[in-house]
């Protein structure tokens, strides 16, 4: 264009695609287990993008002020991104040592707790919301009342929505498919983390017997029983 001066197109046509990879980076990263590295991927892609785009506008010098105001939606918009990334990280409680988590099983210590294990996903067992009343109370007993105040807490800003991936409270198709593992997989699930759930949901606090009582809440709020093999 007379009185402009624009970079090449393959120039600006790299740089798209340059942009484009670093955001499908962003949405595998959601889907790869990644665990600890995974916020460290996203804040490094972030900074990627940023310096991208301010590199690339520094270079270009349109007269037109639709391309500049263009170029300065998408600079903050990045800038927003990259800061939301790291409010996340900074805001993030800090993990738990096993000591601090003896209280999950009462009066056993931590180091009887490593040397025997909760049941694998081949050992099952059934719950439902009657046998959880009818039974007594116990260290692994499921309650219900509990269960929802944790999944509101908690768990509700994925599987209330089925953000990531995350099977969405109420679909009973997506938790029939999920329950044939059994529960004491899908409680390991939450405790260690899987895909793009962090560990515990990014709620430290939690224990055991509450990740599997949001769990069973879960699914017995999406009509599914879980009848587990023996």
């Amino acid at each position: 264009m007379k009185g402009q001066d624009i970079a090449p197109w393959k120039t600006q046509l790299w740089v798209w695609a340059t942009l484009i990879i670093l955001l499908l980076g962003t949405f595998g990263s959601a889907y790869i287990p990644l665990g600890p590295f995974n916020l460290v991927v996203n804040i490094l892609i972030a900074i990627g993008q940023m310096l991208l785009v301010l590199t690339f506008f520094m270079h270009l010098r349109y007269r037109g002020p639709l391309v500049r105001i263009f170029a300065a939606a998408g600079f903050f918009w990045l800038l927003f991104l990259f800061g939301f990334t790291l409010s996340d990280y900074l805001t993030r409680p800090e993990p738990v040592s096993a000591d601090k988590l003896a209280y999950v099983y009462p009066g056993v210590s931590a180091k009887e707790q490593s040397a025997h294990p909760p049941p694998s996903s081949q050992k099952r067992v059934e719950f439902s919301p009657q046998a959880a009343q009818l039974k007594p109370q116990s260290s692994r007993e499921v309650n219900l009342k509990r269960g929802k105040a944790v999944y509101q807490e908690t768990c509700s800003a994925c599987h209330g929505t089925g953000a990531l991936g995350a099977p969405k409270m109420g679909e009973k198709a997506a938790w029939s498919k999920r329950a044939t593992q059994g529960l004491e997989t899908l409680v390991s699930h939450a405790m260690n983390g899987y895909k793009a759930m962090p560990p515990k949901g990014g709620n430290q606090k939690l224990s055991v017997n509450e990740i599997r009582n949001g769990i069973v809440y879960m699914l017995t709020q999406s009509k599914v029983v879980l009848g587990q093999k023996k």
